[in-house]
């Protein structure tokens, strides 16, 4: 999925909620500019108590093509995703070993499912 209507977006983010159970979350979910967010490509913030989060998109048009994975929009929704499950990991410093280690692994899982769900096409 490459940048697309904000509708597209939303359909996209509803559909990994429930495929991660995650359909008891508030989840707000927009494009914004590449600054707002840099060095990410996508960025969370959320409340675990209240169970509501807002995910910021960065429009692709504003990146280089060279910069890998970002056309890729459904990993990085699947990505954000994934931090409301792991929350209790996003205590580390930004640009720590431990970081670094947390953004590979949740990239890596977020590809893998990316991957599975379009191998298998749509169905469910």
């Amino acid at each position: 999925m490459s940048e697309s209507t904000q509708e597209m977006l939303e359909a996209c983010c509803r559909e990994w909620q429930k495929r991660l159970r995650l359909q008891d979350w508030k989840v707000e979910i927009s494009w914004c500019h590449r600054w707002e967010i840099e060095p990410a490509q996508a960025q969370v913030a959320y409340c675990c108590e209240k169970k509501h989060a807002r995910i910021r998109i960065g429009r692709p048009a504003e990146y280089e093509p060279s910069e890998s994975g970002l056309d890729d929009v459904e990993c990085h929704i699947v990505h954000e995703l994934l931090h409301l499950h792991f929350w209790w990991l996003d205590e580390c410093e930004r640009g720590s070993g431990d970081h670094i280690v947390r953004e590979h692994a949740i990239n890596l899982v977020s590809q893998a499912l990316v991957a599975a769900k379009r191998e298998v096409g749509d169905g469910r």
